[in-house]
């Protein structure tokens, strides 16, 4: 299968058609020939494109590659197939998801494939990372902050001049960066509009960022949440054996909870998206699920706080989150 091919097996025929309208191409071209001229758009930035997977991605692309049928990823790989899909480099092509890489992606692909530019995708897939945990950390936070973030990670020692470099790079060239360049800060995308970057700002100004460890970043990186925080676990043990919430189910509410807290929203607020989820809460387990949460938030990292807990900058003081 080459990729053209897959475009059109797996993308809506309108779509593509818009998507040719767009870019100026002859509205006479069939849909297959709309997707060949996107096809070679796509091989051609691959080289640019790619820089934003992280190694285990990689990992799983390298691995499929010698694949010649289509297969149904492990679970395990469910988070890189899913990367590698968004980058339109492969694709679930039925209803059972098996997975296929195109031909001409492989081969494209075994041409790009140097040290160097392997060197490159991991300095500038890790510098992506650490910017999409921006607007649960910090919603706005300076640039040399973020050159500190970086730098956690065993390794990545590169100086502030290279590092923005790699930010101008990926600012200019990827439209999906969650954040925009403001004179020295990086500021969330839409803050200004929602009125909320002054309140932000008013609330950083006497407080320097914190900096989360290497296996805090890594743990929120790999599972969406802090999964390894105890709190967080003793959180996650209460929906399951208590609330009776799926396991199939946990990690994206886990996800969501984390998502709430962190960026300032109350219990009441929290709670209100929980039972719009369809998980019924009792009155009974309403109280205790608000202690459990109150620990949580208490040890959350969040953007109010500029990267710190709030039991690290008003130890003992919960009321914010219960209002």
């Amino acid at each position: 299968m080459l990729l053209k091919e897959m475009l059109v097996r797996t993308k809506n025929p309108s779509s593509l058609k818009d998507f040719g309208r767009d870019a100026g191409l002859d509205e006479g071209l069939s849909v297959m020939d709309i997707a060949g001229r996107i096809a070679d758009s796509l091989l051609a930035e691959m080289p640019e494109r790619m820089l934003i997977l992280r190694d285990d991605d990689i990992a799983f692309f390298e691995n499929s590659l010698a694949k010649t049928k289509p297969f149904v990823p492990a679970k395990a790989n469910y988070a890189n197939a899913d990367r590698i899909r968004y980058l339109d480099y492969g694709a679930a092509i039925d209803k059972e998801m098996h997975f296929v890489i195109p031909e001409d992606v492989k081969e494209t692909y075994q041409k790009i494939n140097t040290l160097q530019w392997q060197d490159k995708r991991r300095k500038i897939s890790w510098l992506y990372e650490c910017m999409s945990l921006i607007p649960s950390l910090y919603a706005i936070i300076n640039v040399k902050d973020l050159c500190s973030l970086y730098r956690k990670r065993h390794g990545f020692q590169e100086t502030d001049k290279e590092i923005m470099t790699m930010l101008q790079q990926l600012l200019d060239r990827r439209e999906d960066c969650p954040v925009y360049l403001e004179g020295e800060d990086l500021v969330v995308n839409g803050l200004k509009e929602t009125g909320q970057e002054e309140k932000i700002r008013r609330l950083h100004e006497n407080m320097p960022a914190g900096f989360p460890s290497y296996s805090e970043m890594k743990d929120i990186l790999d599972n969406r949440y802090p999964a390894k925080e105890k709190t967080y676990q003793q959180l996650k043990t209460y929906f399951l054996h208590q609330i009776r919430v799926h396991e199939d189910f946990i990690d994206a509410l886990m996800e969501a909870v984390y998502q709430f807290i962190a960026t300032g929203n109350t219990f009441s607020d929290t709670l209100k998206m929980i039972r719009n989820e369809q998980i019924p809460i009792s009155k009974d387990d309403e109280k205790e699920l608000e202690e459990y949460m109150t620990r949580a938030w208490d040890h959350t990292r969040m953007l109010m706080c500029n990267g710190r807990r709030p039991c690290e900058i008003m130890p003992g003081n919960t009321y914010i989150f219960q209002q």
